[in-house]
């Protein structure tokens, strides 16, 4: 859709040019201004005519300019890599990875695709794809109004691909300026009877755990995007991997046409899962599948179609050092990713599919 103060600019242009043509031709016709020149009168009979027109076409117009800029974005894909030197430094910077801005730099200049490194104010429409490499934690200039967040929404509205590795996508953010990081869930509480009052009504207190729970549905990717995500998988600590929740994927056909055969790359078709995507949320588009017990299908690697623009959302574990055979699982799911992020700008790039994201469910 065009911007409302488009189309109200253009509105309010058409309504002038409008009473100016009228009150020119009264002038002209009805007192005789001959001053007037019946040339001036047509000229400002085409300018309101013009204005009429594009006013109409507001939204075709602006559907066409946004095509054609999204094109050129594509035909020559520049990625952005979110690096703040706080983050890469400090343990608390990095919940849910390993895997910094440098490693994410490297694997995809590997696989031919032009990156910089940026920090999150110099985010912007210049960059077809943006990684956080951060997992869980994403850095934020203003913790209280979560100013950082809505420049990430805005540049995902408007057409961007916004990357999200490891976890629960903005569960934490990292105040720059206070050097913490600071949980932004909210924290779960309960309430136990104390008694009962007059009227033989329990009496109930509010009562908070320690150390904190924190709520994996009250949080700003639920909030702003409407991303749901697993909880904590139960798996049996004598198992093959030591109670960790890794299980097998696999994709449907209509995953493959977006990110291709992510399944079997890095050499196992196993992922750590970690708060992946249930398939309530939203518009969810399955990249990568895996069946878990209790939940049943859920989504390691998912697209979540935010106005123009797409949430890449890897909801795995790229933190912990588990060895399937001779594979490395957490690089494998590394190199998924990465596959996944070539593969989807590709078929955009090739017109495989549309960028459109509001057409695709």
């Amino acid at each position: 859709m065009a911007p409302r103060w488009h189309k109200d600019a253009f509105k309010s242009l058409t309504t002038v040019s409008l009473s100016v043509f009228l009150s020119t031709l009264v002038a002209r016709l009805i007192f005789n201004f001959q001053f007037i020149e019946i040339w001036a009168i047509a000229a400002l009979l085409l300018l309101f005519t013009a204005l009429l027109l594009v006013t109409i076409k507001a939204d075709w117009i602006s559907e066409r300019i946004w095509t054609n800029k999204m094109k050129t974005k594509f035909q020559n894909p520049i990625i952005g890599i979110l690096q703040e030197q706080q983050c890469e430094t400090s343990n608390d910077g990095h919940p849910a990875t390993n895997f910094l801005a440098n490693d994410w730099n490297t694997e995809l200049r590997r696989l031919g695709l032009e990156t910089e490194l940026i920090t999150i104010d110099q985010l912007d429409e210049h960059y077809t794809l943006i990684i956080n490499p951060y997992g869980e934690v994403y850095p934020e200039r203003d913790p209280l109004f979560l100013s950082s967040l809505q420049r990430i929404k805005e540049y995902t509205s408007n057409g961007g691909i916004f990357v999200c590795a490891g976890g629960v996508p903005f569960f934490y953010c990292w105040d720059s300026r206070t050097r913490h990081r600071i949980t932004l869930a909210k924290v779960l509480q309960a309430y136990a009877p104390v008694g009962q009052n007059a009227a033989g009504q329990n009496v109930l207190i509010p009562q908070f755990f320690y150390p904190p729970l924190y709520s994996l549905t009250e949080t700003p990717v639920n909030e702003h995007f409407g991303v749901s995500v697993i909880g904590d998988v139960q798996t049996p600590a004598n198992g093959p991997f030591g109670g960790q929740p890794i299980f097998q994927t696999n994709q449907a056909n209509e995953d493959i046409q977006y990110v291709g055969n992510l399944s079997q790359v890095g050499g196992t078709n196993q992922v750590i899962v970690f708060r992946s995507v249930m398939p309530t949320t939203r518009c969810c588009i399955p990249f990568l599948r895996a069946n878990i017990p209790n939940f049943g299908e859920v989504y390691p690697i998912a697209g979540i179609p935010f106005e123009r623009g797409l949430l890449f959302v890897c909801g795995m574990n790229l933190e912990t050092n588990v060895t399937a055979g001779a594979v490395n699982i957490r690089r494998a799911e590394f190199e998924k990713i990465c596959s996944g992020i070539l593969n989807l700008v590709n078929g955009i790039r090739s017109n495989a599919f549309s960028y459109d994201w509001r057409t695709q469910r």
